[in-house]
């Protein structure tokens, strides 16, 4: 006989799982090791790593979007940079739940260049580049 499991509305976090045989009422041997799964925002995945994505489109004229990877909870800073690395503009500074993360940077009153976007969480920091058009 088959038997299966639907599980639907599990909150963000890491769930265990295994398969016993059940002979008689009483707990038989182990039939597969333990599983282990995680669940995200939405019910998507959560990523094994922290990764910084290149931001689409790049070039941009008007705007472009910033997407980054968190494994786990965690604070988060994206900050756009100029070439000297001063700081031009925070886009966020809040806590994140684990998943894939996207965010729209729109520039106002920069002139074209190159800038850099520099994501800080709990445990990681990257930096890329971006390139604006006017």
């Amino acid at each position: 006989e088959n038997t299966f499991f639907l599980l639907n509305r599990l909150k963000p976090g890491k769930y265990h799982w295994s398969v016993q045989t059940i002979d008689n009422q009483t707990y038989g041997s182990m039939f597969a090791p333990e599983q282990s799964f995680e669940v995200g925002i939405d019910g998507v995945t959560v990523p094994k790593e922290n990764k910084l994505l290149q931001s689409y489109p790049n070039p941009f004229n008007s705007g472009t979007i910033i997407r980054f990877d968190l494994p786990t909870s965690s604070f988060v800073v994206i900050k756009i940079l100029d070439l000297l690395g001063r700081e031009v503009e925070t886009i966020i500074s809040e806590e994140r739940l684990a998943g894939r993360h996207s965010v729209q940077w729109i520039p106002r009153g920069l002139a074209s260049g190159v800038y850099f976007y520099r994501l800080v969480t709990n445990f990681f920091v990257n930096t890329k580049r971006l390139i604006l058009l006017k």
